[in-house]
C-alpha cells in the first residue's frame, strides 16, 4: 500500500514538474510578444497625445522656435560644434515625444529631408536637432548643404501623428494624409502633400521601399502638424 502511495506521489510530482516546464516555455515564448504589443499601444498613445497638443497649440511662435532650433543645429554641425544647449527659449511642448521630419527648402524647392515616423529620442527638441542635421547632410538625393547656403533655406518641421491602418487605395488621401507602406523590414513613406494622386502615392512609397509595383504591403496613413517659419 505504502509502495503504491509513493509511486502515485512520484507520478504527481513528475506531472507537476512537466506542467511547470510547459508553463515556463509558454511564458518565455509569448511574453516578449505581449510586451511588444503593450509598448506599441503606449507608443501610439504618446504619439496621439503629442500630435493633438501640437495641433491645438500651433502658432507662429511655436513654428519660429522649431525653425530656429533646426537652423541652429545645422549651423553648429557645419561649423564642427556639437549642438549641446540651444540658445533658444523653447516652449514646454518641445519636451513631448513624437516622430519628426525636417524638410529644408530653397527657392521653393526641396533641399533635403530627413526624419522618422516614430520617436527615437527623449523629446521633440532632440528629434528636430538630429533630423535637421540629417536633412542637411544625409539625404542622398541632395548634395550636403554648405554653410554659405544656410541663410538661403527655410525649414519645415512635421510632427507625425499616430499611424492608422489603411485597407485599400480608397483609404488614401494624399493631400492631407501621409502614407507608410511596409513589407517585412522594407518601408517607404511620403508626407502629406507630397503626392497628388493616391495611385502615385502608393507607387512611389513602394519604389522608396525597393519593392515591385505589385508587391503586397501593409499600409498605414497618418496626419502631421506642419511648423514652418518662412521669415526665418
Amino acid at each position: 500500500m505504502n509502495g503504491r502511495m509513493r509511486e502515485s506521489e512520484t507520478t504527481n510530482v513528475e506531472q507537476s514538474s512537466k506542467l511547470d516546464v510547459q508553463r515556463r516555455m509558454f511564458n518565455s515564448s509569448i511574453l516578449p510578444f505581449l510586451t511588444l504589443g503593450v509598448l506599441a499601444v503606449q507608443s501610439m498613445a504618446v504619439a496621439r497625445t503629442t500630435f493633438e497638443e501640437f495641433q491645438a497649440r500651433k502658432s507662429p511662435e511655436i513654428a519660429r522656435q522649431a525653425s530656429a532650433l533646426a537652423r541652429w543645429a545645422v549651423e553648429c554641425h557645419l561649423k564642427g560644434i556639437e549642438p549641446r544647449k540651444p540658445p533658444i527659449k523653447l516652449d514646454r511642448i518641445f519636451t513631448r515625444r513624437a516622430g519628426v521630419f525636417v524638410t529644408m527648402n530653397r527657392r521653393g524647392k526641396p533641399r533635403g529631408c530627413w526624419g522618422s515616423i516614430e520617436a527615437r529620442h527623449e523629446d521633440v527638441a532632440m528629434e528636430i536637432i538630429d533630423n535637421a542635421i540629417g536633412a542637411a547632410t544625409a539625404d542622398v538625393r541632395q548634395k550636403p548643404l554648405g554653410l554659405d547656403e544656410l541663410s538661403q533655406v527655410t525649414f519645415c518641421i512635421s510632427i507625425i501623428g499616430p499611424l492608422r491602418p489603411a485597407h485599400g487605395i480608397s483609404d488614401l488621401a494624399p493631400g492631407r494624409l501621409g502614407l507608410l507602406v511596409r513589407h517585412g523590414s522594407q518601408e517607404g513613406m511620403l508626407l502629406p502633400g507630397e503626392a497628388k494622386t493616391a495611385r502615385w502615392q502608393m507607387a512611389e512609397c513602394k519604389r522608396k521601399a525597393n519593392l515591385p509595383p505589385g508587391a503586397q504591403v501593409e499600409m498605414y496613413v497618418f496626419r502631421t502638424v506642419t511648423l514652418e517659419d518662412k521669415g526665418k
